[in-house]
């Protein structure tokens, strides 16, 4: 493996200091085989992307492009020097230099592998390009030693959602903080004043709009749609998005799409904080006709259970849904996406589209497990050992090297796949 970006001895690039010190070890050299300039969509999808990345904050529009094109040379300098023929994304890319990498190795014909950890014990997605995750046409799919059943329930135990509290918010005590890292050490991922500032607006800003929007009085007999708002920023909007990690445009269409009297129950994220949700955030948020923001303190099954259909651009409440027999419209590319049940958002789809869905349990589990066979067994994301019974990091290792061993023989893809 000429270049691995990871932490620890084994890897020969830091990704701390690639991604938040801008460290680019190396000669960066322009190349002619570089297709420039960027499709203005790909530069929108880095710099959403790269809003995660502290140093970020407070960037000019120009310094951040200039930042852009230099991950860009950087890549593809990367490739030339040491003959790159394949790149695996052990996560689909959203940190931005990422996503650069992955942009400058498909511009090359380099050969591209994703992978995404799954809900499901020991099982991953993978693909071969970022718009096959969700569809997983071009894997060859396995068979299952013991197909799986689902539960006809709304309800599943979502480990990562255990003991989560709602942040708590101190814009003062946190502006402060980060004044004394500015003139006391180099931080480990810096921020600039103008960033130490903004994140002090955004909080405070946050703080105050999203108490005097909140709705403790929501009536559930009332029809409606029920969104719950995704995590950001994250992988599941910015590389999965299709378009819609900006979620409030997706509520947009969803207000288009309903008639009136209806109502989109909107609920944060238990784990969201200031990040993308500045004053702008619920000015917008306010305008939506027929919106309302609901207090996180209120069931997300509550809201599930009685709503006409749920709406996400790719979270869990979606499969939650569909696996307890509730039509759900998806504006992204999830993992089910295409299961009995999902409707995946366009400009034709109609409000009946949606309502006229009869989800047949025994179908969706056919289909559920027809998806399943697209995953491989093992763990790349190590949060996700814990729900693997008796895991042995042994015999993960021989899962993933199969893995490996499959994709460079040209076994894990259809070879007329791109």
């Amino acid at each position: 493996v000429p270049l691995w970006i990871r932490d620890g001895k084994n890897g020969t690039i830091d990704p701390r200091a690639l991604i938040y010190r801008f460290e680019l070890p190396g000669v960066a050299r322009v190349t002619n085989r570089m297709v420039l300039p960027l499709a203005p969509a790909d530069l929108m999808t880095f710099a959403d992307m790269y809003s995660r990345v502290s140093r970020a904050a407070g960037m000019s529009m120009q310094e951040l492009m200039h930042t852009c094109y230099s991950y860009c040379h950087y890549f593809a300098s990367a490739l030339e020097e040491h003959g790159i023929d394949l790149v695996m994304f052990a996560v689909p890319p959203h940190y931005g230099p990422d996503y650069l990498l992955y942009i400058v190795a498909k511009a090359f014909g380099v050969e591209t592998v994703l992978c995404h950890q799954s809900l499901f014990p020991n099982r991953f997605f993978h693909a071969r390009n970022l718009d096959d995750m969700g569809h997983y046409k071009q894997v060859v799919p396995a068979s299952l030693e013991t197909p799986l059943t689902i539960p006809r329930d709304f309800r599943k135990e979502l480990f990562y959602m255990n003991k989560v509290r709602v942040p708590n918010t101190r814009p003062v005590g946190s502006l402060i903080n980060d004044l004394r890292k500015q003139m006391l050490w180099k931080d480990e991922k810096p921020l600039r004043l103008a960033g130490v500032f903004q994140k002090f607006t955004e909080s405070r800003e946050y703080l105050a709009e999203s108490k005097r929007q909140i709705s403790t009085d929501v009536d559930l007999d009332q029809p409606y749609v029920y969104f719950p708002l995704q995590l950001q920023p994250e992988m599941t909007t910015s590389a999965l998005g299709r378009g819609f990690s900006d979620q409030l445009t997706a509520i947009e269409c969803i207000s288009r799409l309903i008639p009136p009297g209806w109502k989109i129950l909107v609920k944060e994220n238990p784990k969201q904080t200031y990040r993308q949700r500045g004053g702008h955030f619920f000015a917008r948020l306010a305008s939506i006709r027929n919106v309302v923001y609901v207090d996180r303190k209120i069931s997300t099954y509550a809201l599930l259970e009685k709503a006409h259909f749920v709406a996400t651009v790719t979270g869990t409440a979606g499969w939650e849904a569909i696996s307890g027999g509730k039509p759900a419209l998806v504006f992204g590319q999830p993992w089910y996406a295409g299961l009995p049940g999902v409707i995946t958002y366009d400009s034709q789809v109609r409000l009946d589209d949606i309502l006229n869905q009869v989800i047949s349990h025994d179908e969706l589990t056919v289909a559920f497990n027809a998806r399943l066979a697209n995953t491989r067994l093992g763990v790349l994301d190590p949060h996700y050992a814990k729900i693997v019974p008796s895991f042995s990091p042994e015999e993960n290792s021989r899962h993933l090297e199969n893995f490996l061993s499959d994709v460079i023989a040209g076994r894990a893809y259809e070879q007329d796949g791109n």
